[in-house]
């Protein structure tokens, strides 16, 4: 592997605690700047607009009011990456949510947005609002946020201008809360792609303030979906919508773990459980004739349609209370008028109502297990096939089956293979086959375990990392310094692109190391490249920070960020 020499970054230096400034004030415009633990904590004192701006890990950020940290719509790069031990903080002073969030504001496709092992927390108005642009945001805590006078506590993404991809991999999205929708995340993606791989999103409330009105989505509101959802590995558990209605109107609370109102989604071994919604309408003066509707405890779906592939919908819970009737429907799932497909899925124990329910549109149902509710298992009309469904199901060729499927239990619904009736009993096209060994031999097991997308990811790839240079270095001087990209995973990897982005006084480039060529590391391997690196005479002392950024085919596997000290 042959990479290019150009300036080095160095580690980040920690300055003994009885050095560092008790609080670095910040306000207004944000250009070529790095925030290091050098000056950490930043105390923002006002509005913040990010057009150049490097955070190192360690740094925390406090907002002292009711401030914005939005990154311009001409922002050439905003990129905050912590690390596992060190990660990036932005905060309220008071913890006390008066602070307004971080804003990615329609930023130009050429900008480099990048937050990495960061935690946002306390904000008041979503911990994050993404507006058509498309960041890379992995490994992020956003939790505790909340939004007093809208939807969306812990995010806020609308997507319906530029083309683009927005993923958010390995996030947590917890202990958020809104008075309107969403209490975890709001989401329009009517352009463009938007994909959530591996992100955990709990505990979240949908109208924690027990405002009076209509609340659905305690996890997840899903305005629009024309564009291209997907959900992969996710975990959305534990989520609440509640709605209150004390006049003349009844309650409709909708989808505790998640709401679709219109458009294309896609759920892909996802587990949605121990969600609740929760519906109230009382009003004594009107007589006992006002009802409430707790709909989709786990799921609601309104119009459009879903694919759910190897996901478990379980313990979810659909309640109310009201002077005249509860209506709870689908504890499960609701479809009120999408076409829903639900394909080597485990929906069980769900509580109130029916496992699924359909209302309207079309519902299909192939290869799963539908056990264990406490409800009707599935509501009239829809279609099942080659599917374990408590109490039968008829279809024309007599393919579904009663019988227990034998989970290890309510908290781990694999089915025994040992025991279970579903092993081996889905469809036995060679299509339907498990693609990773799950039990008996490949055809089709019945439930979330089989199927062809069964298979786990390894949520492995390619790491990249600087080492064996020095802490200071002066201008004029030659130094040495090594690149190295590894390969933990099992298989054989490859990238085909170095750059190195590096900021410091006056100094905001993105140098490509490599460019052009595919370069295999095989298991286990690690491939490093010395460089030697002149510092000219006349470069401006100070901190340089930069990040070194591997990818494949356009796609950012990994990057590090360092910083070393010109004098």
């Amino acid at each position: 592997m042959k990479l290019h020499g150009i300036f080095a970054l160095l580690t980040v230096i920690a300055a003994p605690l009885s050095a560092m400034a008790e609080c670095t004030s910040k306000s207004g415009d944000i250009e070529g700047e790095v925030w290091s633990q050098a000056g950490s904590p930043y105390c923002i004192e006002g509005d913040i607009r990010i057009l150049d701006l490097v955070i190192t890990p360690g740094v925390q950020i406090e907002f002292a009011g009711a401030y914005v940290f939005q990154i311009d719509p001409f922002a050439t790069r905003f990129e905050a990456q912590g690390t596992d031990a060190q990660p990036i903080i932005f905060t309220s002073q008071s913890l006390d949510n008066d602070w307004d969030g971080i804003w990615f504001n329609g930023v130009g496709p050429s900008a480099s947005l990048l937050m990495d092992q960061c935690r946002v927390e306390y904000a008041d108005n979503s911990g994050i609002t993404i507006t058509d642009c498309y960041p890379t945001i992995r490994n992020c805590d956003i939790t505790k946020n909340h939004n007093s006078s809208g939807a969306g506590g812990g995010m806020r993404i609308t997507l319906d201008g530029p083309i683009g991809d927005l993923v958010l991999s390995d996030c947590r999205i917890n202990n958020n809360a809104a008075t309107g929708n969403g209490g975890g995340i709001w989401m329009n993606v009517s352009s463009g792609s938007l994909t959530l791989q591996r992100c955990e999103i709990n505990t979240n409330d949908a109208n924690r303030d027990d405002a009076t009105g209509h609340r659905h989505g305690g996890g997840v509101f899903i305005s629009d979906a024309a564009g291209e959802l997907a959900f992969e590995d996710c975990d959305i558990s534990s989520n609440r919508t509640d709605s209150f209605h004390y006049d003349n109107v009844s309650s409709t609370s909708y989808g505790g773990g998640l709401y679709l109102g219109q458009g294309t989604l896609r759920m892909r071994r996802c587990s949605i459980g121990d969600n609740t919604t929760y519906a109230y309408s009382y009003d004594p003066s009107y007589g006992s004739n006002r009802n409430s509707y707790p709909y989709g405890g786990g799921l609601y779906l309104n119009e459009g349609t879903a694919v759910l592939s190897n996901c478990t919908v379980s313990s979810n819970a659909v309640t109310g209370g009201a002077d005249g009737t509860v209506y709870p429907r689908g504890a499960g799932l609701f479809n009120k008028a999408a076409t829903l497909s639900l394909e080597n899925c485990t929906i069980a124990y769900n509580n109130d109502a029916e496992g699924v329910y359909e209302q309207g549109g079309a519902v299909y149902v192939l290869n799963s297990i539908v056990y264990f509710n406490t409800g009707d298992q599935l509501s009239a009309g829809v279609a099942g096939r080659y599917s374990c469904i408590q109490g039968g199901w008829s279809d024309p060729d007599s393919t579904n089956i009663d019988a227990d499927p034998e989970f290890y239990g309510v908290d781990d619904l694999r089915i025994r293979c040992s025991a279970s009736p579903c092993v081996d009993a889905g469809d036995p096209v060679p299509y339907y086959d498990d693609a990773c060994q799950a039990c008996g031999t490949s055809r089709n097991d019945m439930g979330a375990g089989g199927g062809p997308n069964n298979c786990e990811p390894s949520g492995c790839d390619l790491l990249i990392e600087i080492t064996d240079y020095p802490a200071i270095v002066n201008a004029g001087e030659v130094f040495a310094y090594t690149v190295c990209v590894s390969n933990p995973c099992e298989s054989v990897l490859s990238f085909d692109e170095v750059v190195l982005d590096v900021a410091g006084p006056g100094v905001s480039i993105a140098l490509p190391l490599m460019d052009g060529i595919t370069v295999p590391v095989s298991s286990g391997s690690t491939l490093c490249a010395e460089q030697r690196q002149f510092v000219p005479i006349g470069v401006a002392p100070g901190l340089y920070t930069g990040t070194t950024k591997l990818y494949r085919v356009g796609e950012l596997l990994h990057s590090y960020a360092a910083s070393v000290t010109v004098q």
